[in-house]
This record gives C-alpha cells, structure tokens and sequence, in this order.
C-alpha cells in the first residue's frame, strides 16, 4: 500500500500528537541532483536493517508483515522516489547494524543517533523524537533517575546504551535481553 502525505500526516498525529508533523509543511520531496536520480535508478531496491520488536515504531506483526511508524514513513519514500524498501527480517538489530558497516544492509531504520553510530554511518533529519523511559513493575520501589538502580538489575538489548550504563552507572546490574518487549 502506497500512502499519500495527508495519511503520513495524519499518523504522524495519531502517534505523536504533541510533534509538529515532519511532512505537513512538504507536499513535495525536495528536488534531487542528477547524481542523486542516477544512484536512484542504478539501486531500484534497497535493503533495510530494522528492529522486529519495537512496536508502535516497527514490528512484524503476527502475518510477518512489517508495519509501524517507520515503515509508513519507507512507504512514502518508496512511493515518492519509484524505489522499493526490502526490510530484513532474517536478522536482529544488531546483526543488521553490523552487515551495514559491511555493506550488506543498505541502510537502517528507527536508529537513534549516538556518537559511536555518527562514525559508522550518516543520518537523515530525525522524523520522530522519543524519550527514554525506565519501566518498572508497579509494585517496585520509586525509580526518579539512573542513580536509583544502583544495585539493581537493569534489563538492556545490546548496544551503545549498554556501554553508556556501564561507564556511567558501573554499579548497575547489566542483564542483556534480546528484544524492548523482552
């Protein structure tokens, strides 16, 4: 399915509503150099490294489909641009991550930008900015900040936040997990 800006804006404020729209001040992509239109035609499908298990921003949902935020905003491009975005859901995250670095994953989707990540790879605008949380159960003790979990067992997928806890909070428990849901 192929979305028009209108759909792509009025997700966007279903999903954020407190976020300007990226698309509702462009009806139209800005206009692409020659280099560009020519990369373009020589690369009419391109590869996708994506989190499975992230949802509302991507997932694959119980038919395998890839659906959420991420891949309406891949909708949009594909149908701007006369490409077509082939998700890669044989890997994790991370698996992608690396096989970018190789070159065997075009590009990445729902990547937040660290520093580490800005050596290994070029980032668009942003089209969406969350917040990090700490879940707990509801029956635990008040967490107000990172200091709080001195300790305490902090459930991580691997990644640079893994090496941020550890350098910064060293007495947190680190306990990696393979997915956010998890």
């Amino acid at each position: 399915n192929q979305l028009s800006v209108n759909t792509v804006t009025a997700l966007e404020r279903k999903w954020s509503p407190a976020l300007e729209p990226y698309f509702s001040k462009r009806t139209v992509l800005d206009t692409l150099t020659n280099s560009e239109k020519e990369w373009l035609n020589q690369h009419q499908t391109i590869s996708v490294g994506i989190d499975d298990h992230l949802p509302p921003y991507e997932l694959l949902n119980e038919n395998g489909d890839y659906v959420g935020i991420a891949p309406d905003y891949l909708n949009f491009a594909s149908e701007k641009l006369g490409i077509r975005f082939s998700p890669r859901t044989d890997l994790t995250w991370l698996e992608a991550f690396e096989e970018l670095k190789r070159g065997g994953v075009d590009m990445m989707s729902a990547a937040i930008v660290t520093e580490e990540r800005k050596s290994e790879m070029s980032f668009t605008e942003p089209y969406i900015e969350m917040a990090t949380a700490i879940v707990i159960h509801r029956d635990a003790e008040y967490v107000g900040d990172m200091n709080d979990l001195n300790g305490k067992t902090l459930g991580l997928v691997e990644g640079d936040f893994v090496n941020f806890v550890m350098n910064d909070y060293p007495e947190i428990i680190i306990e990696i997990v393979s997915s956010e849901v998890e």
